[in-house]
């Protein structure tokens, strides 16, 4: 979903405009005797805001106070000061609509007014309200993000003390996710859930609050899927083996249905890959004392996999697929075999299936094969001589490098030709 990115709050308008919050304020000494004249001095708001937050949300409380100057029978210079508490309310509640629909979210901006109270003889705190509507389609809520506001006033001289507001506000966006079917009064309910967030700054710091908005729709009939289709694929080895390994392969779908409404849904199917070793010749005897550059290691393939079968897996069906080859060790003065090893490379691939949608899963398969030998030395026992030839093959499957290895030994007798 797209997020309104920013919307600014207008903090004149947040003064007169409708002052409500939660607030509580320390009371100072009081003027005892009629004030004559007055002046506002200084006037100030602590930096440090202490913060508490719960289940409910957050609630900010800081100090802001002015200095007065005036005449009674005699003058005065006092500090008057007061505790003001910002609240961020949470939101939970329950919505019933039509379908759900949602698309962009219109955010609109509010005042109200809320409580005033008197702190002390000549301050009166006010709670305001900062309504933000979040509006969809099919359904709207408000956060009520709470501010205060003093006013001193003492006759003679009214003054609004310093505070702080809410400032940068961003929608985050919702996501909806599929809650159990519910029956009231007779009537079931399709239920998903709103999980939206806005963030707003706070004397230079992001807040963050939250709404929990259960969207209940009426079932009237039959759920049926109206269209399907792919946004997003991929495919994760889930284990690996020396030779073996399983992959999940996965798409995920945006599915529209006449009544739960559109919703994403991830379908996913474990593929296993294989490789079997067939038993090859490992030893053999030689006619001749062959030198290092003598031997050859090839790799014979077939150039296409064999189908060995199929199965179905709810949606998908699954196919098994043998890839054989044969690594084999030559004798390049003859052109002959000395040894091979034959091997079956197995792997599956899968293709989804549905009203509206046919789709070949995200596969791997067997590539990028490689072959290398060392030859060893000539040694002499009891008039045979013996040579070991060690050979590697190696390939990739998807991101993973499957290895073996294999040893040969060779024998030549000198009377024996």
């Amino acid at each position: 979903m797209k997020t309104n990115r920013f919307w600014y709050f207008m903090a004149a308008a947040a003064v007169f405009a409708g002052m409500t919050t939660l607030v509580s304020c320390d009371k100072e000494e009081p003027f005892e005797q009629e004030i004559i004249e007055s002046e506002v001095l200084e006037e100030g708001v602590a930096e440090e805001v202490t913060e508490e937050t719960g289940t409910e949300g957050t609630t900010l409380s800081y100090e802001s106070w002015i200095v007065v100057k005036g005449q009674t029978r005699a003058a005065f210079e006092n500090k008057v000061s007061v505790t003001l508490n910002n609240t961020l309310n949470n939101v939970s509640k329950e919505i019933e609509v039509e379908n759900w629909e949602t698309g962009d979210a219109e955010i609109s901006l509010s005042y109200k007014a809320g409580d005033s109270r008197k702190n002390g003889d000549y301050v009166t705190v006010t709670d305001s309200v900062l309504v933000c509507t979040v509006s969809y389609p099919n359904f709207s809520f408000d956060y009520e993000l709470i501010y205060q506001v003093a006013v001193y006033d003492d006759g003679v001289t009214r003054q609004v003390m310093p505070y702080y507001t809410y400032e940068n506000p961003v929608d985050n966006g919702c996501t909806l996710t599929e809650l159990e079917d519910v029956t009231e009064d007779g009537v079931t309910y399709k239920r998903q859930q709103c999980t939206h967030s806005i963030t707003v700054t706070f004397n230079g710091r992001e807040y963050t609050v939250s709404s929990a908005i259960v969207l209940k729709k009426a079932v009237k009939g039959e759920d049926v899927l109206l269209a399907s289709r792919i946004v997003d694929e991929g495919i994760e080895f889930t284990n690996t083996g020396f030779w073996s390994g399983e992959v999940v392969s996965w798409i995920m779908l945006e599915q529209t249905w006449s009544e739960s409404g559109i919703k994403q849904v991830k379908k996913e199917i474990s593929l296993t890959n294989d490789m079997l070793e067939s038993t090859g010749v490992t030893t053999g005897v030689l006619s001749s004392m062959l030198g290092p550059d003598d031997f050859a290691y090839t790799l014979e393939i077939e150039n296409e996999a064999e189908e060995l079968g199929s199965r179905t897996e709810n949606e998908f069906t699954v196919y098994q697929y043998c890839w054989r080859g044969i690594v084999r060790l030559m004798d390049k003065t003859t052109n002959g075999s000395l040894a091979f090893s034959p091997y079956d490379l197995t792997y599956e691939t899968a293709v989804y299936k549905d009203e509206f949608v046919t789709h070949e899963m995200p596969s791997y398969r067997f590539s990028e094969p490689e072959t290398s030998l060392e030859v060893g030395s000539w040694r002499e026992g009891d008039g045979t001589y013996l040579l070991d030839v060690k050979t590697h093959f190696s390939l990739m499957f998807g991101e993973e490098k499957y290895e073996t290895n294999n040893s040969y030994t060779f024998f030549y007798e000198e009377n024996a030709y």
